[in-house]
């Protein structure tokens, strides 16, 4: 039996998560901004969980949460960053308050939980942290570059932890979904300007249209519930992927754009090199 903690447990892939640890005999802490989602839990699963009231942007209240979970459950086996949104617009379209929201929650809330798990972990010398990046983490396009800018923070922080503890037993996986049926687009948040400009740009009017059309799921190729499936054998193995991709199409999609940088890298290898100090002999 392990023990999870989950932020954004109430929905989409944290529900799932929760749901799918919890049917196969597991404990979960289940964290999210809105409980009131999760009043099913405790009449399903009994002690087996918790659910919590967590604003991830409050580092103290993760605290509290974590530990009142360790309180609970002696110990927490594997930690699960879900929590985050999206929001989409042009770069240029996004107000510096909204841009700071959107960091607070998906960057730094990440940070506060990863933290809390990388002591008690630590400190037991075992575990697992999943991070949630995204697709957006891997290829950014327009009009998710606040959004990916997020992501790819993510990323670089779950790369530099799972070398941190690494030499304490504890595994660091860091998820990145692409497109999921999880009603994400539903409650992805628009920039509240828009610069019509944008609108000639194919690849952003594209994305507008989407957006425009919350019940639209044309683009989304997964299946959460198999996801936790994926998910949940990851965690058990021995070895787990340092980077676990959602769907083929998010592999596709990082295939292409790899190799894209990677052949202009090597265009530019010339200019490269005319940077580096030559020692002279």
């Amino acid at each position: 039996m392990k023990t999870w903690y989950i932020t954004g447990a109430s929905t989409g892939l944290g529900r799932c998560y929760a749901e799918a640890a919890l049917d196969r005999g597991d404990r979960v802490v289940a964290a999210s901004i809105d409980p009131e989602n999760m009043a099913d839990y405790p009449e399903r699963y009994g002690d087996r969980v918790l659910v919590q009231r967590l604003d991830v942007t409050d580092a103290e209240a993760v605290r509290r949460s974590f530990a009142e979970a360790v309180e609970r459950f002696s110990r927490i086996d594997v930690c699960v960053n879900n929590a985050g949104y999206m929001q989409c617009g042009a770069v240029e379209e996004m107000s510096e308050e909204e841009a700071r929201r959107l960091f607070d929650c998906n960057f730094f809330g990440t940070l506060f939980v990863s933290q809390q798990a990388a002591r008690h972990m630590r400190e037991n010398r075992s575990g697992v942290i999943v991070e949630t990046a995204s697709l957006a983490a891997l290829d950014t396009i327009a009009g998710e570059g606040m959004y990916g800018a997020t992501k790819h923070a993510v990323r670089g922080l779950c790369q530099a932890l799972r070398m941190e503890l690494e030499p304490f037993g504890v595994k660091v996986i860091c998820v990145c979904p692409g497109p999921i049926w999880t009603g994400m687009a539903k409650r992805a948040k628009l920039c509240a300007r828009r610069i019509p400009d944008y609108d000639q740009n194919p690849v952003m009017a594209a994305e507008r249209s989407r957006w425009g059309d919350p019940d639209d799921h044309t683009s989304d190729v997964g299946d959460p519930a198999r996801c936790a499936r994926v998910l949940l054998d990851a965690v058990d193995r021995p070895d787990p992927p340092e980077q676990l991709i959602f769907t083929t199409f998010a592999v596709d999609i990082y295939r292409q754009s790899a190799q894209r940088r990677l052949a202009e890298a090597e265009r530019w290898r010339e200019a490269s090199a005319a940077c580096d100090i030559v020692s002279e002999k």
